[in-house]
């Protein structure tokens, strides 16, 4: 069995010298769209989104779509109900590993996206996002303010993939945190892309073809 320093130098040695892009390649420097993408899939309209639901009666959609020109992802957001659980608190959400389970249980997401392994230990500075996790969306984006009921967002995020599979967003799932961490709200996230969401964007609860854990 490789080792795990042996595991990250094969990763390190295939994300820079042979084009793949990771979590600290911005898109604006990394390969042309197609690059490395799955065989078959067209990028020009490649887009995911996710349904959160919880506890609270917190709710959300959160969708990201791919911007061929650059190979950054767009992502828009609308979340409500986090003024009547605390008005005051500020909510984290990440993009985790795993996809929800069947019974909505928000801990069978297990931990957040982070292909190159910086570890929820190193604090994300969003002026140097390269070296953030690839998940942590609020670090890099800002969290949720809980002061409104029904809160609209929208950015490009540099640092989220397609492809490759490690990278990967299809087949994970998006979490919504209390400032204690407690997991709230979640969703997995869905695409036409990997099988699992149907023509009409509703979820075929399919694993993902492309993104295995």
């Amino acid at each position: 069995m490789l080792s795990p320093f042996l595991i990250t130098l094969a990763l390190f040695i295939n994300v820079n010298l042979f084009g793949l892009t990771s979590a600290s390649t911005p898109g604006t420097n990394g390969p042309a769209p197609s690059a490395g993408a799955p065989q078959g899939l067209s990028t020009s309209a490649l887009s995911a989104s996710a349904n959160l639901t919880g506890h609270f009666n917190v709710s959300g959609q959160i969708h990201f779509a791919l911007q061929p020109e650059s190979n950054a992802v767009a992502v828009s957001i609308s979340i409500n109900g986090l003024n009547a659980l605390n008005s005051t608190a500020a909510y984290a959400y990440h993009i985790h590993t795993n996809p929800i389970s069947s019974d909505g249980n928000c801990a069978s997401a297990l931990g957040h996206l982070d292909p190159l392994n910086v570890t929820d230990g190193l604090v994300c500075n969003p002026q140097i996002s390269q070296y953030c996790q690839e998940g942590d969306l609020s670090s890099r984006h800002g969290k949720f303010n809980g002061s409104e009921s029904t809160l609209n967002l929208a950015y490009i995020d540099d640092y989220l993939r397609f492809w490759p599979q490690p990278f990967s967003i299809l087949g994970r799932s998006v979490v919504v945190h209390l400032p204690n961490s407690t997991r709230i709200a979640c969703g997995n996230i869905t695409s036409t892309v990997d099988g699992t969401a149907n023509p009409d964007g509703a979820p075929t609860f399919n694993k993902s073809n492309y993104t295995t854990q």
